[in-house]
């Protein structure tokens, strides 16, 4: 008798959170944050070319710095649009359409840090 009312239970639990995966809202989109999410890759993956008097023309050692960087042929970043930003064209794209892929000579960035740097840009790049 205890391990059918166990059976049942455990049913039942399962039955309710399949039942709120389908039809509960989807919680709000997470805000990325500069300072706590995309400062941090850029610190690991980016400095040895991009820190401050780094051998690269872009800065990316702080967000002033990295907002103040132009190519000659666009802005590096238009937030609200990462599609049209050379910044996340450069780290997400194999083949971009202005010189190499980024990090240059080293391993691509991960998935989900590519997908932090364009939430970031379509968020509206912020300083947060």
């Amino acid at each position: 008798m205890k391990k059918i009312t166990y059976i049942s239970i455990c049913i039942g639990v399962l039955i309710i959170i399949i039942v709120s995966l389908f039809y509960c809202e989807p919680s709000e989109e997470y805000e990325v944050s500069f300072s706590h999410d995309i400062q941090p890759i850029f610190n690991t993956k980016c400095m040895d070319c991009h820190g401050a008097g780094g051998s690269a023309n872009l800065d990316l050692s702080s967000y002033s710095s990295m907002m103040s960087g132009e190519n000659e042929n666009s802005p590096i970043l238009i937030p609200y649009q990462a599609d049209q930003s050379l910044l996340y064209e450069k780290v997400s794209q194999q083949s971009p359409s202005i010189g190499d892929r980024m990090p240059f000579g080293r391993d691509p960035l991960i998935s989900s840090d590519i997908k932090l740097i364009g939430d970031w840009v379509d968020q509206g790049a912020k300083d947060n």
